[in-house]
């Protein structure tokens, strides 16, 4: 049986492997990060592109992700057989203040904008952040419908959209984003091209989960845990947030980081095989053939689970499915929502 010394020695003669923490992946996202699914995004994208005839200063990508007041303690040194190495953080329980941020292909980053959960807006909570950040307060602290409306404008204020010329923003496929008829009539008014990603496939194809928020996070939990050693005895809250995340985000928001995003996900320059072979692999355990079109009854519906609609103006065009590909059981086409509704049934 092989012990450690085999695997010591083993290591020492193959000095390109070594051993490293995976990342954890759920279930729903190895098994929805699928060929076909990934192909309906990417034919949608190129559609878009060669239409609008959008380059990639035009191309943005918004998220949301949420800043805790307990940050995640950095790694430290300490001697072996220590059971217990502990480390000081503001509380036991935080806060989440959440942060929506947006970048282009091109390095281009919009001021990002802060959801308080609270009531009442106080100027104090914005001190030290990023220079005409948005501040909106909201009992939940969640990104919601209207929210996403207003944080909108903040978007075309800084990207310039207009319909002669327009932007392709790339978004997740949250209710807040896809399912408001309000957010989709002001994008459709101001030039804003929304496009969905497939769900549960953020972590491959969305410029800010792939190369952005890693550093961001990183250098945020370093200003806390700084901060606490400059501040003894006072717990890290909700009004240092904005400092913390000022910081972060400007060592952060470069234009390598961006254009790097963009380009490992294959959106810009357009790539749509950038991803191999053992990309999809984790996906192949789920995968069911079809059913044959004689099994399948009629509908009256517009548009069956295996269609992508884009929704542009008042027309709308639904892919052709095809009859001999795998599905996964929770697959959902991407979606293109420029239109006055989202059709996708």
């Amino acid at each position: 049986m092989a012990g450690k010394k085999w695997l010591s020695g083993f290591l020492k003669r193959n000095t390109e492997i070594s051993i490293r923490k995976p990342e954890p992946t759920s279930i729903a996202r190895a098994t929805s990060f699928n060929r076909p699914a990934v192909s309906k995004f990417f034919n949608l994208l190129k559609q878009v592109i060669d239409e609008k005839k959008i380059v990639g200063s035009r191309i943005y990508n918004c998220d949301e992700t949420g800043m805790s007041t307990v940050q995640q303690p950095s790694k430290v040194l300490a001697t072996k057989g220590k059971h217990q190495v502990g480390a000081l953080t503001g509380a036991e329980r935080g806060k989440n203040i959440t942060v929506v941020c947006c970048m282009s292909a091109t390095g281009h980053y919009i001021p990002p904008a802060f959801i308080f959960p609270r009531q009442r807006m106080k100027a104090e909570l914005m001190d030290s952040a990023p220079t005409e950040s948005l501040a909106i307060c909201d009992k939940s602290g969640w990104m919601t419908g209207v929210i996403f409306r207003h944080y909108l404008e903040h978007v075309v204020k800084y990207c310039r959209a207009t319909p002669a010329d327009p932007v392709l923003l790339i978004v997740d496929g949250h209710s807040s984003h896809t399912k408001s008829l309000e957010v989709l009539e002001y994008a459709s008014q101001n030039g804003l091209i929304m496009l969905s990603l497939p769900p549960h496939t953020t972590h491959k194809l969305q410029p800010l989960d792939v190369s952005f928020f890693k550093p961001f996070n990183t250098y945020y939990n370093q200003h806390v845990e700084r901060w606490l050693r400059a501040h003894p005895g006072r717990p890290f809250g909700e009004f240092q947030v904005a400092a913390a995340v000022g910081e972060a985000f400007g060592k952060a928001g470069t234009m390598n980081v961006a254009v790097n995003g963009f380009k490992k996900c294959g959106i810009w320059p357009v790539n749509e095989h950038i991803f191999e072979e053992h990309d999809f692999q984790p996906a192949l355990t789920t995968d069911r053939p079809m059913l044959s079109p004689s099994n399948i009854q009629p509908s009256t519906s517009a548009a069956t689970e295996d269609q992508s609609v884009a929704v542009v103006g008042d027309q709308s065009r639904v892919a052709e499915p095809s009859t001999s590909r795998p599905i996964t059981g929770d697959e959902q086409p991407a979606s293109l929502l420029t239109g006055n509704c989202e059709i996708n049934k």
